[in-house]
């Protein structure tokens, strides 16, 4: 599995957007011990969801267990079949980079 260069190519992306992320989150949000807005909505105007860093590394760390864990599941299918292999890589690249744009747009918004 790990010679077959589009799936190493797609865990290697994903891998890299998360520590993207975590880049963005750590020069990009304040150093003090306030809480962080996670979500505003501008139809009313109000803050949604308010929550701390620890937050945003519970998030982070749940990144990484979920490419672990499709890194495991990918190494095991793809003897079997190849396609869900990449299928599952590919799923882990485009939650990567959902990732990768909400840690933006938080960052963004404090």
């Amino acid at each position: 599995m790990f010679k077959d260069k589009i799936i190493l190519s797609l865990f290697v992306g994903s891998i890299l957007l998360i520590i993207l992320s975590s880049i963005v989150i750590s020069l990009g949000l304040p150093v003090g011990t306030g809480a962080l807005i996670i979500r505003f909505d501008n139809y009313h105007n109000q803050v949604d969801l308010v929550g701390g860093l620890s937050v945003l590394g519970l998030i982070l760390g749940l990144m990484i267990a979920i490419l672990v864990i499709n890194l495991f599941l990918s190494h095991q299918v793809y003897e079997r079949d190849k396609t869900i292999s990449y299928i599952i890589a590919l799923g882990n690249l485009v939650v990567s980079i959902f990732f990768f744009f909400a840690s933006i747009a938080i960052t963004l918004i404090n």
